[in-house]
């Protein structure tokens, strides 16, 4: 079985997400976890992140537009709000690249060794965000763009299509194909190695070593299945 077998998303959100993802690295789990620019725990531990990105683990920006204060647009748009807004050609161009450049800087200022980009609630495969994002990474030497390939996560799954009709990557991109680790896999140790030998890998996951959201103030719809799903992750994979 292959080790690095997780890309673990939402570095910054939360102290406890860090420390997840950061377990997932001491296990020699981790192949690629995605940082956001525009959070509160940015820095926290990163100084052992970057040292497990110098030693083979992939930094990729987690782009932002849904949650928080954005670095150079006024405010956040909710997810179905930007769903709209994106089917309705409502987004500008110019302001999605300046805030997309932005969230690109500040990882960079930071010293994360940036080599792709995903996004939260997958916003990097929308129409009216795809474009200036790949314009930007094509520009910057930014080659891989994570993509959802697992019919088991129907939203997701749907979104990939829908972006690979519409037109897809442009020359120089990278596709970066990745399983979504759902709760069912979790259900027993034989369903979580049958999705690991015959999934798409790396295995997408949100881990959290413990609870944390409401000291930090905030929102999460995953909230304790974060740290179930690592804890259940770690024992299987040493039980």
């Amino acid at each position: 079985m292959k080790k690095t077998l997780f890309h673990a998303d939402d570095w910054g959100l939360s102290k406890a997400i860090n420390e997840g993802i950061l377990e997932l690295a001491r296990e020699g789990r981790l192949r690629s976890a995605s940082c956001m620019a525009n959070v509160p725990y940015l820095e926290h531990k990163s100084r052992e992140l970057l040292a497990f990105a110098r030693a083979g683990v992939d930094l990729y920006l987690h782009l932002n537009f849904t949650y928080g204060q954005p670095l150079t647009m006024t405010h956040a748009s909710p997810h179905k709000i930007l769903l709209l807004k994106s089917a309705l050609g409502l987004l500008e161009a110019h302001e999605v690249r300046r805030e997309i450049e932005a969230q690109f800087d500040q990882l960079l200022a930071l010293g994360f060794p940036v080599v792709g980009v995903n996004g939260h609630h997958h916003v990097h495969l929308l129409p009216g965000i795809c474009g200036p994002l790949q314009t930007v990474m094509v520009e910057r030497g930014i080659k891989k763009l994570l993509m959802l390939d697992d019919a088991g996560h129907t939203p997701s799954y749907l979104q990939t299509r829908i972006f690979q009709f519409l037109g897809g990557l442009k020359q120089g991109i990278e596709p970066v194909r990745c399983g979504y680790l759902l709760s069912r896999n979790l259900r027993t140790q034989e369903d979580f190695f049958r999705k690991v030998q015959s999934g798409t890998l790396p295995l997408l996951v949100h881990p959290a070593l413990w609870n944390d959201f409401a000291e930090c103030g905030m929102t999460d719809p995953l909230r304790d299945a974060r740290v179930h799903e690592l804890k259940t992750i770690v024992g299987y994979l040493n039980g």
